[in-house]
C-alpha cells in the first residue's frame, strides 16, 4: 500500500531512556524512525537493528538461520486469543543498537540488493530467452520470480511469487517474455 510504513532504528536524538519510558506509557511509534518504501525498494537489517513492518507490505525476507526473535512491543495489539502477546523486553534491551539513527533503504550495489557473511541478494532482469544459472556451478541458489516466466529445459514454469531451489551443477532456467528475478546464494569464504 503506498502509506505503508517500515519502522526501522530511531529518531535522531532518542536515548535509552527515551525508548524505555516509551515501552512504558505506549507511545513507541513516536520514537522510532519510520519509512515509506517505494515498490522495488530494500534494506538490510543488521542484528541490533530495531525493526517492525507495518500493514500493507509484500516483502522478500532472507534471514541467517536463528531461532531468535524478541519482541519488544507489539504496538498496543492484543494477540487473537484477545490476550497481548508475550514480550521479550528485557531481552530486547540488551540486544538493541541504540546508536542506530534514522537509516534509510539502500542503494542497489549493480545487481546485489543485499549481502553478508550469510548470503547474497541479487536482482536481474532479463530478456526473452536469456537463461539463469546458479553464478558458481557447485553451489546451489534460491530463486524467485518477482516478474515474468521461467522454464525448466524440461518446461516446467515458474511464475510471479514462485520460489525455487536451483541445485548445484542445475541446467540454466530460460527466461519466456520480460522476467526478475531474485537470486539468493550463500557466499563462498
Amino acid at each position: 500500500d503506498p502509506d505503508a510504513k517500515l519502522y526501522i532504528g530511531f529518531k535522531n536524538g532518542v536515548t535509552r531512556a527515551d525508548f524505555e519510558q516509551s515501552l512504558g506509557d505506549g507511545s513507541v511509534e513516536e520514537k522510532v524512525h519510520a519509512v515509506q518504501p517505494k515498490i522495488g525498494d530494500s534494506i538490510f537489517i543488521p542484528s541490533g537493528r530495531l525493526h517492525a513492518i507495518g500493514a500493507g507490505f509484500l516483502i522478500y525476507e532472507i534471514q541467517q538461520n536463528s531461532d531468535t526473535t524478541y519482541r519488544v512491543f507489539d504496538w498496543n495489539r492484543l494477540g487473537l486469543d484477545g490476550i497481548p502477546r508475550d514480550l521479550h523486553v528485557e531481552e530486547s534491551m540488551k540486544s538493541i543498537d541504540f546508536d542506530d539513527f534514522e537509516p534509510g533503504m539502500d542503494t542497489p550495489d549493480g545487481n546485489t540488493l543485499a549481502t553478508c557473511e550469510y548470503f547474497t541478494v541479487d536482482q536481474l532482469s532479463l530478456q526473452d530467452g536469456d537463461g539463469i544459472s546458479n553464478p558458481q556451478a557447485d553451489r546451489f541458489s534460491i530463486l524467485t520470480v518477482v516478474s515474468g516466466t521461467v522454464k525448466t529445459p524440461t518446461g516446467t514454469q515458474f511464475s510471479a511469487g514462485d520460489f525455487l531451489l536451483l541445485p548445484r551443477h542445475a541446467d540454466p532456467l530460460v527466461a519466456h517474455g520480460e522476467t526478475v528475478v531474485l537470486q539468493t546464494t550463500i557466499p563462498t569464504k
